[in-house]
């Protein structure tokens, strides 16, 4: 009986159909190409895959040779197994190695995208958050929000500028006493020789008067130089609080 013809062009077309619609199969397929191993979990898996590459290289491919060629040709099947042996193991640590490469890479991405997304929310929150509702803290003050220590400053500022006005109609009414008195004492001086000493009187209670009021209204602005720099260290202050805050995250 002579052997099988396994190189005709109908079987060799047939076969090589087969197995790029295989490999096709396995490449469009996510999942790892595990390698082949036996139904008994006992066997070898190594073992498995070369007696399974032995026996398609040694099967009756040989018919009714010569006694003398089979063990050469027995030699080249296992010299044919071995060798697509290796090139199997070769090709799935290739394969598993690509796989777990990529997905170290896709978690790494994920990772550093996870943690961008957070930053970028922590930013955004601190963005949005209201600036008067930002609490702040000092030696010289105690901790409260930045709305409540401006309505604080524009109560004082309020009350500065009512004392101020409250100080311009009592100068006002002083220079128009001045006025009078000099008005007075030049009537007197007029009249005879004895205003001279009411005329210095008068004069001592005006310079009195006006070093009075010059200490006021002396005393009133640096008041209010010192609530302005108060609020002026209390912005300066917050804002690079802010600042050191947002450049740490």
């Amino acid at each position: 009986m002579p052997p099988p013809n396994y190189f005709a062009p109908e079987a060799s077309a047939t076969a090589i159909e087969k197995a790029h619609s295989s490999l096709r199969a396995r490449l469009r397929s996510e999942d790892i190409p595990a390698p082949q191993g036996p139904a008994n979990p006992t066997i070898d898996p190594q073992k498995h895959i070369y007696a399974k590459l032995q026996a398609i290289f040694s099967q009756d491919s040989y018919g009714q040779a010569d006694s003398n060629a089979c063990p050469k040709s027995s030699n080249l099947a296992d010299i044919f197994a071995l060798y697509g042996q290796d090139i199997y193991n070769l090709s799935i640590r290739a394969v598993q190695a690509a796989h777990e490469n990529t997905s170290a890479k896709i978690s790494a991405f994920h990772a550093q995208a996870a943690n961008t997304s957070a930053h970028t929310t922590h930013l955004y929150n601190n963005i949005s958050y209201p600036l008067s509702a930002t609490l702040c803290q000092s030696e010289n003050f105690p901790s409260a929000s930045l709305g409540r220590h401006m309505r604080t400053l524009h109560k004082r500022l309020s009350a500065a500028e009512t004392e101020l006005d409250r100080l311009n109609e009592e100068w006002k009414r002083c220079v128009g006493e001045e006025a009078r008195i000099l008005s007075a004492r030049a009537g007197t001086g007029s009249a005879g020789g004895g205003g001279g000493e009411s005329g210095g009187v008068a004069r001592k209670k005006k310079e009195e008067l006006v070093a009075r009021i010059d200490d006021v209204v002396r005393k009133r602005g640096e008041e209010i130089d010192e609530l302005d720099e108060e609020y002026r260290h209390l912005l300066w202050t917050e804002s690079n609080r802010m600042i050191q805050a947002m450049m740490a995250d």
